[in-house]
């Protein structure tokens, strides 16, 4: 096993402390490590870890990636513990009043928190998964693409599992027999280093490669991909990870499909792709907590190869699709993360052709992860929650409690968590910044407050070790109820939310995370029999069956616990679109879709795409990992692409959207147009029928229904090379 990066001789409670640090810190770096030390069998290999950072007023990467304030004997080994990618040490001239940055640090930073080069420099910092290897900076991109003068608008993908050598993802050169490919770069994030370090870390395979390897792999006229990707290196280096595209389903492979795949065929030549495939241990990692430092070093790097498409910068439309989510965070767009995303898109669209990132609103509709509480006054202010963490349970378990803005009151919050049994409990007040535990001979959890670190609102930090012991005698916390006390100790009413953080299990990612969640009493997941649903609750009776799962909270439901507010956690900023996903036969929100409002009581979620065809055929087909297969996938995650794939086609002539209307500007509101074609098409087909079509809440639809692009594959239809599509997808 490594060793934590942090000196154990510096208080790392303290620097955990400090305004805007992010407060997973204190846990990743002291009592959790050992869950997320990415080498566990190997004392020699680097260890880095990756950092979003906020940099403070009139401050550049360049000066903080220097060591600003340092001498030049401390500037060198502050460069060598210290890696800032050239993205952000040397942008392009629109991006040069960038403020935020990522930066991969070793032992060495950490050592000097106290010093000017950090105390002075950075204002607000999130932390990701350490790296395993290290992070090298070229000084330049590998050979960039050729200028395309062709080039209508650039599909970015950020995802896991992509299968860049699949037919739809080729186009047929014409006269020829072989194939191109349509992929001007894919980054493995995640693989062994590549001959040349074009990127920091991972491998980057340009189209010149994907070209020759086909060629090279292509057998009796059929491209050989399984081997092609051994070729390529594709496969992460490391034991115990999931194989990606081995698999039969690849969620990146269908996401980049709907997004941006077509029939070779067809020879759409306008419409160039630049992948990004993250680390495998950062997507098996379901709380997002990792990925801030991967996504937007992927998105730079998809906007450096756009520019090198289009000859000039920011001339070229981009649309970029990032298929993830989570359910904690402060859910008003302050998150470091957040305000990185909203600062590039809005740059990049102040700076020429418009960015535009979609993202799912969620899965969590019906997961039980958040709780709104109203604290009346002092003196009656006390509220418990009732958190369930299961049993065998292989990873640790969160729950964030976020406080409303706080000026200069004296504290206003108490805490208390209670372990089963109620044994070793600890509290903690507003205002100390401080950390709480248990006595030496328990070490169960920790609670930890954050000052700022959602800008002007402070949060407390639950962090429960796994119930299922990772080693003999090693730590392990109790399974069961916890529960988690609230106080209002100031003299008005104030309302807290609090949200557990993600902690499913994907498929092929066999970590042993089991989701936890909130369970009150008066909280109602069944409609159980018509006689004992109380109408003053405000619960609908009429027609509604027994045992069906209630899908909307009524404004006078009793419990603290809502399906209000469980929008995707990565998804509250201003400037991204957030897809939430509709059933096609019922016309109504997926009932697993997430729904708003956010803390600042925006509506949250921007669009409706199709995310199933109907209750009893859930998902959307997509390509499978290989070429001639198909899939099918539901979720707010294969909604998202659709989308993104009706605003690549607006900025060009080819359309496979029903509409008519001429090529989206960059001065056009991209959701209105998108939602206003799909809500006229369904309430025409719906008066055709002889019904209504559903009247939709916006916090779970946004402005509407997105139709589903006309020439998007569904179940049951012929396809012309490989006959009929089977009911699983299957050819």
């Amino acid at each position: 096993m490594t060793a934590s990066p942090w000196d154990p001789a510096k208080p790392l409670d303290d620097f955990a402390a400090r305004e805007g640090i992010d407060p997973y810190l204190g846990w990743v770096l002291g009592a959790g490590w050992p869950h997320y030390d990415p080498a566990p069998d190997d004392e020699a290999v680097t260890v880095r870890i990756p950092l979003v950072l906020e940099l403070a007023d009139g401050v550049t990467a360049a000066e903080f990636a220097e060591g600003r304030g340092l001498s030049v004997t401390d500037k060198k080994r502050w460069k060598s513990s210290v890696r800032v990618p050239r993205w952000y040490t040397h942008p392009p001239r629109w991006l040069a009043d960038a403020s935020h940055c990522t930066a991969y640090v070793d032992a060495g930073f950490f050592a000097r928190v106290d010093d000017a080069c950090v105390t002075e420099t950075v204002a607000r910092l999130e932390i990701g998964r350490p790296v395993l290897g290290d992070v090298e900076v070229p000084e330049a991109a590998s050979p960039l693409p050729a200028v395309q003068s062709g080039a209508l608008a650039l599909a970015g993908i950020i995802d896991d599992a992509i299968a860049f050598a699949h037919e739809r993802f080729r186009i047929t050169v014409e006269g020829q027999d072989a194939q191109g490919s349509r992929v001007e770069s894919v980054w493995l994030q995640g693989a062994a280093r590549g001959p040349t370090h074009a990127v920091p870390y991972g491998r980057e395979i340009g189209k010149a490669r994907i070209d020759a390897l086909m060629a090279d792999c292509t057998r009796a006229g059929r491209v050989d991909e399984t081997r092609l990707y051994r070729r390529a290196s594709a496969r992460e280096p490391h034991p115990g990870r999931r194989r990606g595209v081995a698999h039969r389903r690849a969620h990146g492979t269908l996401v980049m499909d709907l997004a941006a795949g077509f029939d070779p065929a067809e020879a759409v030549t306008g419409y160039p792709i630049v992948a990004v495939q993250l680390p495998a241990t950062v997507t098996a990692d379901t709380s997002g907590g990792s990925l801030g430092s991967y996504v937007l070093d992927g998105l730079r790097h998809i906007l450096e190869r756009a520019d090198a498409i289009a000859g000039t910068p920011a001339s070229l439309p981009v649309v970029v699709n990032f298929s993830y989510g989570n359910y904690a965070g402060p859910h008003d767009g302050s998150s470091v993360f957040e305000r990185a995303l909203d600062e590039l898109i809005a740059l990049r669209s102040k700076a020429g052709e418009p960015l535009h990132v979609t993202v799912p609103a969620g899965n969590g509709h019906l997961s039980r992860t958040h709780a709104k509480l109203e604290l009346p006054t002092n003196g009656k202010s006390a509220h418990s929650l009732a958190w369930r963490i299961l049993p065998d349970d292989a990873t640790p378990s969160f729950v964030e409690i976020w406080l409303p803005p706080r000026g200069s009151e004296p504290p206003r919050f108490t805490v208390t968590v209670t372990p089963p049994a109620g044994a070793s409990a600890k509290s903690l007040t507003e205002g100390g910044g401080g950390v709480a535990r248990p006595g030496p001979g328990v070490r169960a959890f920790e609670l930890r407050e954050a000052l700022g670190a959602g800008s002007s609102t402070g949060m407390f930090l639950v962090a429960v070790r796994p119930t299922r012991r990772a080693a003999p005698g090693g730590p392990v916390a109790p399974a069961g109820e916890w529960t988690v006390t609230i106080e209002n100790t100031s003299s008005e009413p104030l309302t807290v939310d609090a949200w557990i953080e993600r902690d499913d299990e994907l498929d092929a990612f066999p970590r042993g995370g089991r989701q936890s969640f909130f369970d009150d009493a008066d909280y109602l997941r069944y409609y159980p029999a018509r006689s004992s649903v109380r109408a003053d609750k405000g619960y609908r009776r009429d027609r509604i069956p027994i045992g069906a799962v209630v899908e909307v909270d009524p404004a006078t439901a009793p419990s603290p616990v809502t399906r209000r507010g469980t929008i995707n956690g990565l998804a509250t900023g201003n400037e991204v679109i957030v897809v939430a996903g509709y059933d096609r036969t019922k016309l109504e929100p997926a009932r697993y879709s997430a729904s708003g409002p956010t803390r600042t009581g925006d509506v949250g979620v921007s669009v409706l795409a199709e995310s199933d065809e109907s209750p009893v055929r859930p998902g959307v087909l997509g390509a499978g990992s290989r070429s001639g297969t198909q899939v099918t996938m539901n979720g707010t995650s294969v909604a998202a692409p659709q989308v993104a794939r009706q605003l690549l086609e607006s900025f060009g002539p080819k359309t496979m959207t029903s509409t008519s209307d001429p090529p989206m500007t960059s001065a056009s509101d991209p959701v209105s147009r998108i939602a206003g074609a799909g809500e006229a098409e369904i309430e025409q087909a719906a008066r055709k029928s002889g019904d209504e079509a559903p009247k939709l809440a916006t916090e779970r639809a946004g402005k509407g229904r997105a139709i589903a692009p006309a020439g998007r594959r569904r179940r049951g239809q012929r396809d012309r090379r490989f006959g009929r599509v089977g009911p699983e997808g299957r050819r």
